[in-house]
């Protein structure tokens, strides 16, 4: 039975159980973990669509990103301050982003 039908039928928890999950096989699978893996395998462009429409929900139910956006600018500020007092260096934008790839890929298979 889909979530969606057992909340429907009003069996309580059971329902609530089956909002986040439905039966695959013989066992359960998270309906959002299914829901975020298909998300993934959108093009880059689509992610990018996706998560702006999540995060302007988010937003409109009192979830605000302005504290968020402020710390990456003072951030930001605070990385080129110490770059241009010689402090830190410079990484090439496409090794940095193979490093992070090289770093994360193993952590996501976990």
């Amino acid at each position: 039975m889909r979530g969606v039908e057992a909340a429907s039928t009003g069996l309580g928890i059971g329902a609530t159980i089956a909002l986040c999950s439905h039966f695959s096989g013989d066992q359960y699978v998270p309906l959002r973990d299914e829901i975020v893996q298909q998300a993934l395998s959108l093009s880059p462009a689509d992610r990018a669509y996706v998560a702006d429409a999540l995060e302007h929900s988010l937003a409109e139910e009192g979830f605000s990103s302005t504290e968020v956006a402020r710390a990456w600018v003072d951030e930001v500020d605070r990385r080129l301050a110490a770059y241009g007092r010689g402090e830190t260096t410079a990484t090439d934008a496409n090794d940095a982003i193979q490093l992070m790839r090289r770093y994360l890929n193993p952590q996501r298979e976990q």
